[in-house]
C-alpha cells in the first residue's frame, strides 16, 4: 500500500515538475521572442533613412525646354532655360532665361519636393510670382508678371 502510494506521489511530483519546467520554458520562449521582435523594431527604426541624403533640388538641374502660354501672347512660343541650384540655400533654385528675358535673368524659385514657388521678386524692372509642380519629369509653372502697367498670366511647361 505504501508503495503504491509512494508510486503514485512520485509520479505526481515528476508531472508536475515536467509540467511546471514546460510552462517555465514557455514563459522564457514568449519573453526571448518578444525581446527579439522588440530588438528587430528597434534595428529597423533606426536604419537611416536613404533620402536624407537626396537634395531635392537635383531633378531640376540642367537644360529644359520651356513652352510657354501668356494672356498677352496666346501663341505659344518655345525657348531654352536653364536650372542650377542656389549655393546660398538648401531648398532655392536659380532659372535662368525666365520670361525669355535671357540667359543672365535668373529667378529664385523655391523647392518643397515637387511642389515650386516663385516668391514676388524683381526681375528685370519686372515684378514676378506664381507657383508650380513637377510631375511626371516635366515642371508646370504659372507665374504672374507684371510690368507695372499690366498683369501677364503665364502658363510654362518645361520638358527635359
Amino acid at each position: 500500500m505504501w508503495v503504491l502510494f509512494l508510486r503514485k506521489f512520485i509520479l505526481l511530483y515528476v508531472f508536475c515538475f515536467i509540467k511546471q519546467k514546460i510552462s517555465v520554458m514557455k514563459y522564457h520562449t514568449k519573453i526571448s521572442l518578444i525581446f527579439l521582435f522588440s530588438l528587430l523594431v528597434l534595428l529597423i527604426a533606426c536604419d537611416p533613412d536613404d533620402d536624407e541624403n537626396i537634395d531635392q533640388r537635383d531633378k531640376y538641374l540642367g537644360a529644359w525646354n520651356c513652352t510657354e502660354t501668356s494672356s498677352q501672347n496666346p501663341n505659344p512660343i518655345t525657348f531654352q532655360v536653364s536650372i542650377s541650384k542656389d549655393e546660398l540655400t538648401e531648398n532655392e533654385i536659380k532659372l535662368s532665361n525666365f520670361y525669355h528675358l535671357g540667359f543672365e535673368e535668373k529667378t529664385r524659385i523655391i523647392v518643397d519636393f515637387s511642389d515650386l514657388s516663385i516668391p514676388q521678386q524683381t526681375v528685370c524692372n519686372l515684378t514676378v510670382t506664381g507657383s508650380g509642380a513637377y510631375t511626371q519629369n516635366k515642371v508646370n509653372l504659372i507665374y504672374y508678371v507684371n510690368d507695372g502697367a499690366d498683369i501677364d498670366t503665364v502658363n510654362a511647361l518645361l520638358a527635359k
